[in-house]
Formats: structure tokens, C-alpha cells, sequence
């Protein structure tokens, strides 16, 4: 997947089952380190749930190169699921 220097960065998932006091975090790193970092713990049981972080371009465009977004749920500081997804930045 490719985007511009000029569109957003926006990192989703869909996850199944959490419990209350798990912790859904969404971070995106790229060529020139941490893009953003979002953490949550859930206040509610969630059955299936779709959630979404990103940012918006800065004024002189994201640097070219590699992002990689990665989306982890825990439960008592255990990793129930990862998923990550890459997108370039030409």
C-alpha cells in the first residue's frame, strides 16, 4: 500500500471479546521514529469493537520511507493479539 507525504496516517482495527480494564493500544513508527502512540483501557465489555487513531500530515509532508502501524490488545499486562500493517510513503 502506498499514500503521498500529504495524506493522513490512520491506523484501525476490529477486536473481538476484550473485557473490562483490557488495554487496546494503536502506535504507527516510521523512517524517522514514533509517528503517535494511543493507548486506552476499556471501560466496558466490548463484544466486537472497531476502533481507529491516526494524524494528519504535518505542513512539510511525512518523510518518505517505510510506516508501520501495530495494534495490540492485553489483558493483566498478557498480549492477547497483535496485528500490524505497513504502508509506504512515496
Amino acid at each position: 500500500l502506498e499514500i503521498t507525504a500529504t495524506q493522513p496516517l490512520v491506523l484501525y482495527t476490529h477486536f473481538f471479546h476484550a473485557q473490562v480494564g483490557d488495554v487496546l493500544t494503536l502506535q504507527v513508527a516510521g523512517p524517522e521514529g514514533s509517528v503517535f502512540e494511543n493507548s486506552e483501557t476499556l471501560d466496558a465489555p466490548k463484544r466486537s469493537q472497531f476502533q481507529a487513531y491516526g494524524r494528519k500530515a504535518p505542513a512539510d509532508g511525512w518523510a518518505q520511507g517505510t510506516y508501520r502501524g501495530t495494534a495490540t490488545l492485553q489483558r493483566d499486562g498478557q498480549t492477547l493479539a497483535v496485528r500490524f500493517t505497513e504502508v509506504t510513503v512515496r
